[in-house]
């Protein structure tokens, strides 16, 4: 099976893989610290298919100064179980539904109707949460 093995200096973090989503992503968030200073952490984790369960992989690591960071695909008989837990997406998009786009489109045509000035943010805003999840289906049905 392909997995993906994160390593901090050489040590293994973990060895992670798809369970029931369509990828994961390994990533280094660098963000200011309440002192003024700065902190720099790497997580590896994914999201359900249908949004309900985030999955992490490993906990979640402060990174210091120095600290290589190695993401290697390599094979294995069996990935590391990861740690799951309810998804904040669930709450933001429940039952999966997404705001309706037919306020800005006369559908009997499919001639969109003009969409006035200040509506102009949220169809965009519409089109692009469109083109996104049309490329996450299209990604997830390979």
């Amino acid at each position: 099976m392909l997995c993906v093995e994160v390593r901090v200096n050489g040590i293994r973090h973990c060895l992670a893989a798809p369970v029931d989503t369509c990828g994961f992503s390994a990533f280094v968030s660098h963000l200011r610290a309440g002192d003024g200073g700065t902190t720099s952490t790497l997580r590896v984790s994914a999201v359900s298919s249908d949004l309900t369960v985030d999955y992490q992989w490993g906990d979640e690591r402060v990174l210091t100064a120095g600290d290589v960071v190695t993401i290697r695909v390599v094979d294995a008989k069996a990935p590391d179980v990861p740690v799951a837990s309810p998804s904040v997406l669930s709450g933001l998009f429940p039952r999966r539904r997404f705001f309706d786009i037919r306020r800005f489109f006369d559908i009997s045509g499919f001639i969109p109707r003009p969409v006035e000035k200040s509506d102009r943010g949220r169809a965009m805003l519409t089109w692009l949460v469109l083109l996104y999840i049309a490329a996450l289906l299209q990604h997830c049905s390979r």
